[in-house]
C-alpha cells in the first residue's frame, strides 16, 4: 500500500501512521461499460458519482428514497436530464479506443439510446469522433481544415 507525501515526496510506501501521512480514498479500477449494457452503464455512473456507499442499495438510495433501479437513481440525482452522459461517455472512450470503435460507439448511442439532441451531441464531439480523418489524410484537405479558410472564398452554408 502507498500514500501520498503532501511534503513533495510524492507516492511512499504507507507507514502507521504519522502526522504526515495523507490517506484519499480512491476507486482503483472500474471496467468500461457500454451505454447499451443497461443498469451495468448506469451503476457505473453511480459509483463515479455518488461516495461512501457500503451496499448496493446505498448506491441506489437517493434522499433518503431507495429507488429499484440504477437508472432511476440517476434520474433522481440529475445525471440523466440532458446529454451530459452521452458526452461523457464520448469523452471516456476516446482515451480507451481507435476511430472505427469511435464511431460505431457514436453510432449505437443515436440508435439505442435516449439522445435528446443529437446535433448537439455531435458538434460537442466532433473533434474526438473525427480524430483518425485529421491522420490520415496528410495531403492539402488536412492543412486547409488547419488555415480554417473556406476553398474558393465559399463555405458550406453559401453553397446550400
Amino acid at each position: 500500500m502507498h500514500s501520498f507525501q503532501p511534503n513533495g515526496l510524492g507516492m511512499q510506501k504507507r507507514k502507521n501512521g504519522g502526522k504526515d501521512v495523507v490517506v484519499k480514498k480512491t476507486i482503483g479500477r472500474i471496467y468500461y461499460a457500454q451505454p447499451t449494457s443497461g443498469e451495468k452503464y448506469y451503476l457505473r455512473m453511480l459509483l463515479n458519482t455518488v461516495e461512501g456507499c457500503r451496499s448496493y442499495e446505498d448506491i441506489r438510495t437517493v434522499d433518503g428514497v431507495v429507488h429499484p433501479t440504477y437508472k432511476s437513481a440517476c434520474y433522481a440525482l440529475g445525471l440523466l436530464n440532458d446529454d451530459k452522459e452521452w458526452n461523457d461517455c464520448i469523452k471516456e472512450a476516446s482515451h480507451l479506443a481507435f476511430a472505427p470503435q469511435m464511431h460505431q460507439l457514436f453510432c449505437t448511442i443515436l440508435l439505442f439510446c435516449e439522445v435528446t439532441d443529437p446535433a448537439k451531441l455531435w458538434q460537442t464531439n466532433w473533434e474526438l469522433l473525427s480524430e483518425d480523418k485529421n491522420t490520415q489524410f496528410s495531403g492539402p484537405i488536412t492543412q486547409l481544415s488547419a488555415n480554417k479558410e473556406p476553398p474558393l472564398g465559399r463555405d458550406q452554408t453559401s453553397i446550400g
